[in-house]
Parts: C-alpha cells; sequence; structure tokens
C-alpha cells in the first residue's frame, strides 16, 4: 500500500461556570482518534480490509476491530512509533479510471486509544 495519511484526536469540551465564581472551569476529554489512508493500489490491501470487515459482519453481525501500527520520523532524527488500538474503518472509496492511469483509494479509520510504542 503506498499512501499518505492524516490523524485527528477527537475530544469533547465541557465548561462550567460555577455561580459566585469569576472564571470558567474548562475540561477537555480525550474520545479517540481518527483519520484516512489514501493512495494508489500497488497490491489488494485496501480491499482486502474492506472484504475483512464486510465478511466479519455478514457472519458475526459484529464491527471488526483493527489495529494500526506508525512510524514517524521527523527532521532531527526522532523516531517515534504509535499503535492505534479498536480501529473501525468506513468511507471506503475507489476510483478507477481504468486504461494505463492508476487506481486510487481513500478509506476513513476510527481508533479509541493511541497508545506510544517507542
Amino acid at each position: 500500500m503506498d499512501s499518505n495519511r492524516s490523524v485527528e484526536e477527537i475530544t469533547t469540551e465541557e465548561k462550567k461556570n460555577p455561580i459566585g465564581e469569576e472564571t470558567e472551569h474548562r475540561q477537555v476529554l480525550q474520545n479517540g482518534w481518527k483519520g484516512s489512508i489514501e493512495g494508489q493500489s500497488v497490491n489488494t490491501a485496501y480491499d482486502d480490509i474492506v472484504d475483512k470487515k464486510s465478511n466479519y459482519q455478514d457472519q458475526t453481525g459484529g464491527t471488526l476491530k483493527f489495529l494500526i501500527f506508525t512510524t514517524e520520523t521527523y527532521k532531527d532524527g526522532t523516531v517515534r512509533k504509535y499503535k492505534y488500538e479498536e480501529v473501525t474503518f468506513d468511507g471506503y472509496k475507489k476510483s478507477v479510471d481504468g486504461n494505463n492511469k492508476p487506481i486510487s483509494n481513500t478509506l476513513n479509520w476510527q481508533a479509541a486509544r493511541r497508545s506510544k510504542v517507542s
């Protein structure tokens, strides 16, 4: 899979302004992560994910959960590895233009949590 990724934190905000207090109390709750994987098809990886997800739902009625591992390399040489857990996929798009043009895919995902591996 030759791809680009996007990652975004999912949060909710709670604000309270107690009677008699001048300042507002704000709390930001971390609810998970979401993103997308997109790129040209160099193999069947995108279709394999969608097929596994569909087959699991047909057989069990449930939602198949995945793990995503990423490696980030920064310009200063720092390498960070993350694990995204309880990943679900949706929004699969495939552009099939035919002829000699490449096939491109987009697959959205959402994860319950992210943990630093190294």
